[in-house]
């Protein structure tokens, strides 16, 4: 459902002339694209005759930028930013809006972006889409939750370790050149993150 943006986010600036959306001709919804006064590219998808809502929101940086002496840390990140912000400061509140009224939720670290996205029934995205903004723009990065997030973090490095095209992938990232971001370990495990400063680089990162 079509529905204003609000002003605390930024009033929108403009159609974004470059982002031009041609609907296929039988495709019955709407589409807008626009980009608010902060410069944040986005896109409308209005469907009437669907029960829920679904949010993606991508950033421009992934394991890529990740420093050499803290593989994982943006991965790591993306799992810390969950776990509250200055506006919604509880770790579980965001997974049990979303749980509450039919919804999904996940994220996922590429090479050179972050995405975070969600589903959820139609009456209840706007207050998710708020808490994910605020993780984004005013996360807590608690000290009481970094030893569960190491651990998550971890977990999927152990779960991945009977891949064979993650083992594959990561015989080819440590036979590039040392100097391209390509080398490297970018899903972060508790050997590369279990350090006493890891809210400091967290932070510094962030």
């Amino acid at each position: 459902k079509t529905v204003g943006i609000n002003a605390e986010y930024g009033e929108p600036e403009r159609d974004d002339p470059e982002g031009i959306l041609v609907p296929g001709e039988l495709d019955g919804r709407l589409y807008r694209a626009v980009t608010l006064s902060n410069q944040m590219r986005f896109t409308l998808v209005s469907d009437n005759t669907t029960a829920k809502t679904a949010v993606n929101l991508r950033i421009g940086a992934g394991s890529w930028v990740n420093p050499k002496n803290v593989s994982g840390l943006m991965h790591y990140l993306e799992h810390m930013v969950f776990l509250g912000s200055t506006r919604y400061p509880g770790a579980s509140d965001y997974v049990k809006h979303i749980n509450d009224n039919g919804g999904r939720r996940n994220g996922a670290t590429g090479f050179t972006y972050t995405y975070y996205y969600f589903t959820i029934f139609n009456h209840a995205w706007v207050k998710a889409a708020k808490m994910l903004v605020s993780f984004i723009g005013c996360p807590l990065l608690a000290e009481d939750k970094l030893e569960s997030a190491v651990l998550a973090v971890d977990s999927e490095y152990n779960k991945n370790k009977g891949s064979n095209s993650r083992t594959h992938y990561q015989i080819l990232y440590g036979s590039a050149n040392p100097d391209s971001p390509f080398n490297g370990f970018s899903t972060g495990s508790i050997s590369t993150l279990n350090r006493t400063d890891i809210r400091e680089k967290l932070w510094d990162f962030y």
